[in-house]
């Protein structure tokens, strides 16, 4: 088979795909050889759309900087076949296999013993291979995200290639969201239920910005499959949750066995238990990403954050298949809190811990009865009194999330309440959920309804509504009987609930919708754009983009059509200026009149 790039040199392929795909089939290059080790992606004639070059186009001339070229697949050339778009060229993996093969209990046989012995859970040196996986898929998404113009949006397993060097390569780079100063320039392709945030319920990725907070709980889910062989949301639970059977019903309520919500299953399958037998600085990761993140994105730790922790060098104690579970978990928790509690220096002073750590290790099993720490080894000066706290409400059977604005949300006997810094209680246990403050105040809920707590304990909005979104630009979108509104922190009704749904107020004005159509309405309730369009995306600098139809065109905050629809693609304007793309495919920056002011 014969292609041309955009500069008309001609790629040879093999007729054999080495892959095959729902949107195309991947085929590996035969000449010229300034090609060698590349492969093609070929799209099917219905996938070679227009729009999908366009965001080719900008991929290749936005292209990040790697440390390691094959951490990313990335595209490097479009490939055309009587000047009509096909596909495109990227580099081919190393002597790689899906990252699926490594993210179930056992490896797969075909692979063969070196696959095994590299990666063998039950072994210190299988698990640190793992952690290598982890941490440099990690480090490939902190450099994606630092660049600020980019979403995976569908990391999953079988879209991560890895070899027996642990090195790792993410392929399906050209389903990926563009994004650009916060507004989105291309959506993404396709997502994975299983592997997507509780958010998805409410968003069209399509048309709507996904944020790296839903990365980063993708990212999430694959280490804790890498590590431990299944997902993170596995297990059966107890009434009303049992009807739950699928990950994605667990992820939307926020079910992780391993957090605080375990008391909600009755069956938590053994493969969690080795849970316990990391590095507690990766397992207060998971926990904050599973928990708190369920109803606060932004508290999900990101990809950087994961770096640093595994760069760290967590120390993971395989969990022995003679052990007892009670007794390894037991065990576990005991090496965790002198790994994490007892300085360096200490340590070596104690020559009887020594013996007993010196012990467990050469071992493998010691008599517990017999494990004893020394009393001024139990508490680290150095522990802030936030730690402090948190392993204090641990030996209390509770829960505190991480303190924001001097308050924190506390869990006991499965109700929420809000606490200080110091510990005092803010409010009585009561809440059924409870969420991290914002802007001044938390959101609360009692039997499905929501309200506000202020950072004294006053239900500053009472527990009323049917949901409610966090205060932003002092106003907050609040749902009632189907419709939605909004409110100000002194619970008066500033906007009408009579909309299906709206965003958040951003630079003074909110998206709405009505039924199908879209519109703007200013912090006054007045529509500045009438819910006409098909998509109005959010006012920069006193300017939105509607799209009528295929079409797109440009409204100023008066609600006129100063440019009206008419181009395939556009971007925001940024002083005054805005790139946009005709339905030939042609690349032009217009000016506020409308007037083309150069052609690229």
């Amino acid at each position: 088979m014969n292609f041309y790039t955009s500069s008309q040199e001609r790629i040879k392929l093999y007729d054999t795909p080495l892959g095959r795909g729902g949107e195309g089939n991947v085929f590996e290059v035969v000449s010229p050889l300034s090609y060698k080790g590349y492969v093609a992606k070929i799209y099917h004639p219905k996938e070679r759309r227009k729009e999908r070059e366009l965001k080719l186009i900008y991929i290749l001339s936005h292209r990040p900087r790697f440390e390691d070229q094959l951490s990313v697949i990335w595209p490097e050339e479009i490939l055309y076949e009587n000047d009509v778009f096909v596909g495109f060229l990227m580099r081919k993996a190393n002597s790689a296999i899906d990252l699926t093969s490594l993210c179930s209990l056992n490896i797969p046989t075909r692979l063969g013993n070196i696959w095994k012995r590299k990666f063998d859970r039950n072994t210190a040196f299988g698990l640190q291979n793992r952690i290598k996986v982890c941490k440099n898929i990690a480090a490939a998404l902190v450099q994606m995200h630092q660049t600020g113009n980019y979403v995976l949006v569908d990391i999953k397993p079988e879209n991560i290639k890895v070899n027996l060097k642990a090195q790792v390569s993410i392929i399906d780079i050209d389903s990926i969201e563009v994004v650009n100063h916060q507004r989105l320039i291309f959506p993404a392709e396709k997502t994975s239920m299983e592997y997507s945030p509780a958010e998805i319920k409410k968003m069209n990725i399509k048309q709507d910005l996904v944020e790296d907070t839903w990365d980063r709980f993708s990212m999430a889910i694959v280490f804790y499959k890498v590590l431990f062989g299944l997902h993170p949301f596995t297990g059966t639970c107890k009434p009303p949750y049992d009807k739950l059977v699928s990950n994605e019903d667990k992820i939307a309520e926020g079910l992780f066995p391993m957090g605080e919500q375990k008391n909600h299953f009755q069956v938590i399958p053994q493969p969690h238990k080795a849970f316990y037998s990391i590095a507690a600085s990766v397992q207060r990761l998971f926990i904050r990403c599973f928990g708190e993140g369920h109803a606060n994105p932004s508290a999900r730790p990101s990809a950087e954050e994961w770096l640093q922790t595994f760069q760290k060098s967590p120390r993971f104690d395989p969990i022995d298949k003679h052990y007892k579970p009670k007794e390894a978990s037991a065990l576990h928790k005991k090496l965790r809190l002198v790994r994490s509690n007892i300085s360096l220096p200490a340590l070596l002073k104690s020559t009887a811990l020594a013996a007993v750590l010196v012990g467990a290790t050469t071992l493998g099993v010691i008599q517990l009865s017999s494990f004893k720490l020394p009393e001024n080894f139990l508490v680290n000066p150095n522990i802030d009194q936030e730690t402090a706290m948190m392993q204090k409400a641990k030996k209390n059977k509770m829960y505190i999330g991480h303190f924001k604005e001097g308050v924190a949300k506390a869990k006991k006997n499965g109700k929420y309440a809000f606490i200080q810094e110091k510990g005092n209680n803010l409010t009585r246990y009561k809440y059924d959920w409870a969420d991290n403050y914002y802007e001044g105040t938390a959101r609360a809920a009692i039997n499905n309804k929501y309200g506000f707590v202020d950072k004294k304990g006053r239900e500053i909005i009472p527990i009323q509504y049917d949901w409610v979104g966090k205060f932003s630009e002092g106003l907050a979108k609040v749902e009632q009987n189907g419709k939605m509104g909004f409110i100000d922190q002194q619970n008066q009704v500033v906007i009408p609930f009579e909309y299906d749904y709206t965003a958040d107020f951003k630079n003074g004005y909110a998206v709405v919708k009505i039924g199908k159509k879209w519109g703007a309405i200013n912090r006054q309730g007045q529509q500045v754009i009438a819910p006409k369009y098909d998509l109005v995306k959010n006012f920069y600098q006193g300017i939105a983009l509607v799209k009528e139809g295929n079409k797109v065109g440009y409204v100023n905050q008066y609600g006129q059509e100063i440019i009206k629809p008419q181009y395939y693609y556009g971007t925001s304007f940024i002083e005054g200026r805005a790139s946009v793309y005709d339905f030939e495919g042609r690349k032009m920056n217009i000016d506020l009149l409308g007037q083309i002011v150069a052609i690229q």
